[in-house]
């Protein structure tokens, strides 16, 4: 995908809200289609997150889909709105790497985090099975 294709993609310094949403809307569909509607670092779908976590997180609102994240967050005070810098995170991932650990030391989390929800997961689809047996 050419960065040529969406010039409004690209480092800036200082940004209003607005301008934030606008981003946003250019960007996220790309980041959809790109990673296939999973979490960059622990691989979750954005339809299994609330069935697996049980509720949406609460931090700045309700969230329960996927979001833009930075893997470089600030670079000398400057926002990297590259599309090559922007992934999609699950709630978790986005609020455990913050702009704290590196795009390289969050994927080692997010394989752990990727065996929680795994686990969530199956104990979950055995619940339900149960479930659909006993009617």
């Amino acid at each position: 995908m050419s960065q040529k294709k969406y010039p409004e993609l690209k480092m800036y310094s200082k940004l209003t809200k607005s301008e934030i949403y606008k981003l946003k809307r250019i960007a996220k569909p790309l980041l959809l289609d790109m990673y296939e509607r999973k979490c960059y670092y622990c691989g979750i779908e954005e339809k299994e997150f609330t069935d697996v976590w049980k509720k949406p997180i609460y931090k700045r609102g309700t969230r329960t889909r996927l979001e833009i994240e930075h893997k470089d967050g600030n670079l000398n005070g400057h926002l990297n709105w590259e599309l090559e810098n922007l992934v999609l995170a699950c709630p978790i991932c986005n609020i455990a790497k913050s702009d704290q650990l590196s795009e390289e030391e969050f994927r080692k989390i997010g394989k752990v985090i990727r065996k929680i929800w795994q686990q969530r997961k199956s104990q979950w689809c055995e619940m339900e099975e149960s479930r659909r047996l006993k009617r």
